[in-house]
């Protein structure tokens, strides 16, 4: 009986430590900025929220491209003290796309908000989330 108890106890925490691991992050989604989308508490503006794991120190880059809204991003960690956000990026020149690239602080959970630049903008975008150790 002590046998099975034993072997109960190492396959849980095999799968405990199976579970635990994080993969690299390569994700493209097609979204819509629509009324119905969570309302940013800053500026009154709708985001999506895209939720990913990476591990510290890992690259993390992010695009959201669209012809229909002036794209802004902002990447969160969720329970952090200030619950801020950690880096933000709005588009350059005439490019209505946003692009960020930073390290992960910390092995965690994270936080996309594929946001808009204006309370108003409504329409189409697409986001391509990576997260992987550094090269």
């Amino acid at each position: 009986m002590s046998s099975i108890r034993i072997l109960a106890v190492t396959l849980g925490l095999i799968g405990g430590l199976v579970a635990c691991s994080t993969d690299p992050v390569n994700i493209t989604e097609s979204g819509t900025i629509a009324d119905g989308d969570s309302v940013h508490p800053a500026d009154g503006s709708l985001y999506d929220e895209y939720t990913f794991k990476a591990k510290s120190g890992w690259d993390i880059s992010i695009k959201m491209s669209s012809t229909d809204v002036d794209s802004y991003l902002q990447v969160r960690r969720p329970g952090v003290d200030d619950e801020t956000f950690m880096e933000e990026a709005d588009d350059t020149g005439d490019s209505r796309d946003a692009e960020l690239t930073i390290t992960a602080p910390a092995s965690g959970t994270y936080q996309v908000w594929a946001n808009t630049a204006s309370s108003s903008d409504r329409g189409a975008y697409t986001i391509t989330i990576k997260a992987e150790p550094p090269k």
